[in-house]
């Protein structure tokens, strides 16, 4: 899955880590169903493509070393789809109500 920085991004899967270790105490955990931004792309602690997050900082010891800003597994989180129509379907209802609110009304005599 290609991310880039800047990106939003949604988490879907917050379940423990690898082996059930779950996660560190000082880790803040993301929380399935939320949108987050991507700061920093990279390496993981287990090699695999990562992520960091501008809203949550992930940090704890991994391999009995500290570490204050490492990434989360990018497999964790996926792209977050905008759904343009309903955008643009918005703005075109609002263009309505607002010509109708000054639509001249024609009388028939």
């Amino acid at each position: 899955m290609n991310f880039r920085v800047g990106q939003k991004v949604v988490c879907v899967d917050n379940t423990t880590s690898f082996g059930g270790v779950g996660w560190h105490p000082n880790c803040q955990v993301p929380q399935t169903d939320t949108v987050y931004t991507i700061r920093a792309l990279g390496v993981g602690a287990y090699g695999e493509m990562g992520l960091k997050l501008k809203e949550i900082v992930c940090c704890g010891i991994f391999a009995g070393i500290y570490h204050d800003d490492y990434f989360y597994r990018a497999a964790r989180f996926r792209p977050l789809v905008e759904n343009k129509s309903s955008k643009g379907m918005e703005i075109l209802n609002s263009i309505l109500k607002d010509a109708e609110n000054y639509k001249v009304k024609e009388t028939v005599e």
